[in-house]
């Protein structure tokens, strides 16, 4: 696969498109197993769209992209019930658009208002390319490998994270736990292979709620080499599961032991 960019393709085209993204990448990352892996990326998964999916994307196109953010939604008049027929009429009249409560249009606001305000936050986002996706193949494995960039740009890659506590300990515990260090890793690597230079990652958090505190953390080093780590280790499984077409999952057998925490409980 020749390296491409592209800066105006769509979330839906870039998601059909050939290639091993970062989030097809965690499926096969212990404690998940190559089954897990086919199950949820080369195997016909239907996954519909939750209300959480809806809100994220909206969350990112508020704080990316927030002169189209009032364009993207139609906000429910509170005295309408969907399922009278005046409701049914009204959601009739606004098309495809996803129908947005009062508590969850002001929290977009709130995201919206709270980054742009940010000094650092919006000095990042400042001049960038936004949604800009990238094609690569691995070198190590030869995989053909993508990645869709938040905002890129300066020779800094940018991605906005929501979530419920940006202070520096509860997001670096949600870091590790949902691998946004492989992501990174990810992301950089890609840009490499795509002579894009790169000379530093930013995370974008923000809270979902009032404050909508914002906050702008930097990987360390040592959280880098993780996340290089981890996106090799998974590329490799990858690869070595499609060279002998065999997709295990858990262990046959293992002794199983129960966390620390278990035990002391019982005074043991």
């Amino acid at each position: 696969m020749k390296p491409r960019i592209e800066k105006n393709i769509s979330a839906a085209e870039y998601r059909g498109s050939e290639g091993i993204s970062a989030s097809d990448l965690k499926w096969i990352v212990p404690p998940r197993t190559p089954s897990h892996y086919v199950a949820n990326v080369i195997g016909p998964v239907d996954k519909p769209q939750t209300r959480a999916m809806l809100i994220g994307t909206l969350a990112h196109l508020a704080v990316l992209e927030p002169e189209k953010l009032d364009g993207a939604f139609a906000l429910k008049p509170q005295d309408i019930d969907l399922r009278t027929k005046d409701g049914k009429a009204w959601k009739a009249s606004i098309g495809d658009l996803p129908v947005l409560d009062q508590g969850e249009a002001d929290s977009l606001h709130g995201m919206r208002d709270a980054v742009a305000a940010h000094q650092i936050a919006s000095e990042l986002l400042r001049g960038a390319d936004y949604e800009v996706s990238l094609w690569a193949e691995h070198p190590g494995t030869g995989l053909p490998i993508k990645g869709r960039m938040d905002a890129i740009g300066n020779s800094v890659i940018a991605d906005v994270k929501t979530c419920e506590d940006a202070s520096p300990a509860a997001f670096a515990a949600s870091a590790a736990r949902l691998l946004y260090d492989l992501s990174a890793a990810h992301y950089c690597a890609l840009a490499n292979e795509c002579d894009i230079p790169v000379e530093a990652f930013w995370w974008i958090a923000v809270e979902k709620a009032a404050p909508y505190a914002v906050a702008v953390y930097q990987p360390s080093d040592e959280v880098m080499k993780r996340g290089y780590r981890l996106a090799e280790a998974a590329l490799t499984r990858v690869r070595e599961c499609c060279d002998m077409q065999e997709w295990p999952g858990y262990p046959t057998s293992s002794v199983l032991q129960y966390p620390a925490w278990a035990l002391r409980e019982e005074g043991l």
